[in-house]
């Protein structure tokens, strides 16, 4: 956790060519942060090493310094609660040092974990900024504290959605950002062609994304152009402007859904079943494949592959499925505008959904089956007209057997502007 803190000072022995990088008065700014894990106890005292975590202050005038947070510690006290971030463990007989001390009493609630919050005012709070050589210290600052608070968390891209043209050849996406970890969902948004379609993603590096369209392998695997929606995640936990959770992972598997499910478990906290999409992002084994889903809850959700259904009694190399989870509604995140929810009774008939919520102009969507009622392979298939009216139905290919019908599922949507960014917060910045 990074905290911000301000002071005003109150000695200063800090020059340079006589001019003051620290007048009395003027104020000193500063942070640090802390992790939760390493503690040991001396006394009535909690000591947590903080890792290589900063510690630095820095005043308008121009002193600027930086350090390791070597050493936090707390005291919980009958009478007073003492609170310590310094950054160093003995004295260094050469070096710069910072110690931030906070005296209140009960501030810690009787509690001997690291605070997450602050006081508004404490009986003693200050800081002291020194530099020691072997003879004395010199070049000090002395500083009260007037403020301290959690660092506002800013917000970051970590999303990005778009629309490409391809057939059965690789086409190359360059994305607006790189990744270091990304998840792509992708989704055939045409009907161009009859046969039954889906996307395969050949690669992910950095800022550029390699993927076509596969045919199920009973058929000649050519196909002509369809235009695909994807969105590209960074793994992880973000948090939206108005408090909407997307969370994004991979998961490894060789199990096909006639073997079974393997279980996938969030950890972020949904007060709801979320709406989910999944992909596989690699080419392990060059065979037809795509992904079903079923049991999706607040807290998790089961998935499994899927071959053609001649050949879904087999096995399939180990692949990596990408998944992205995201609570139903709607809003506006970075430059995009977005809903999303979830659709019942989609079957291989034409269900049309209609743009709504508030969105207009180029609408693009990606939609996933959500359910397992029906075992054939299948997957969800879209046509959107260029006023944004969505159909959707569910494919089925006839590599056993003739028919193509489907019954009834849940289908998850999540409409948006064509192209855009998503930005939020990561997980972490704001608990």
């Amino acid at each position: 956790m990074l905290f911000e803190f301000s002071a005003t000072i109150t000695s200063s022995f800090l020059t340079t060519f006589n001019d003051p990088l620290a007048p009395v008065g003027s104020t000193l700014h500063g942070s640090f942060s802390y992790n939760l894990d390493t503690v040991s106890q001396f006394g009535s005292s909690y000591y947590f090493d903080p890792g290589t975590a900063d510690l630095s202050v820095f005043t308008d005038e121009g002193f600027d310094l930086m350090l390791d947070n070597r050493v936090t510690n707390v005291a919980p006290g009958d009478t007073t609660d003492g609170f310590t971030v310094q950054s160093f463990v003995s004295e260094d007989p050469n070096g710069w040092h910072i110690v931030l001390d906070l005296m209140a009493p009960d501030f810690l609630g009787g509690s001997t974990d690291l605070p997450t919050q602050f006081l508004d005012s404490f009986d003693s709070a200050y800081v002291s900024v020194y530099f020691t050589d072997e003879f004395d210290w010199v070049r000090s600052i002395d500083a009260t504290i007037t403020s301290i608070a959690p660092e506002a968390p800013q917000a970051i891209q970590f999303a990005e959605t778009g629309t490409a043209s391809m057939t059965d050849a690789f086409t190359t996406v360059t994305l607006s950002r790189s990744y270091d970890d990304p998840v792509v969902i992708a989704f055939v948004a045409t009907e161009n062609g009859p046969h039954p379609v889906n996307v395969r993603i050949g690669e992910v590096s950095g800022n550029t994304l390699t993927m076509r369209l596969q045919e199920p392998d009973h058929l000649d695997g050519q196909h002509v152009s369809e235009t695909v929606n994807y969105i590209v995640v960074e793994a992880g936990r973000w948090t939206l402007d108005d408090g909407t959770i997307f969370e994004a992972g991979h998961v490894d598997t060789d199990t096909l859904s006639e073997q079974g499910f393997d279980t996938v478990t969030f950890q972020s906290d949904f007060d709801a079943p979320p709406l989910v999409f999944s992909q596989v992002q690699t080419i392990n084994g060059t065979d037809f494949v795509t992904t079903r889903q079923r049991a999706t809850s607040k807290d998790g959700f089961q998935i499994a592959m899927q071959e053609e259904e001649a050949r879904n009694g087999g096995t399939h190399a180990p692949e990596t499925i990408g998944w992205l989870a995201l609570e139903a509604g709607s809003g506006q995140s970075g430059d995009l505008s977005w809903w999303a929810g979830h659709l019942s009774g989609v079957d291989h008939t034409t269900t049309v959904l209609s743009p709504a919520h508030g969105l207009d102009g180029d609408i693009s969507a990606i939609a996933m089956l959500s359910s397992f009622s029906g075992p054939d392979t299948a997957w969800v298939r879209g046509d959107m007209d260029d006023g944004g009216v969505l159909e959707l139905s569910i494919e089925e290919e006839w590599s056993r057997d003739t028919e193509v019908w489907h019954v009834p599922e849940v289908v998850d949507v999540f409409m948006f502007d064509t192209a855009g960014t998503l930005s939020g917060f990561e997980w972490d910045q704001i608990l």
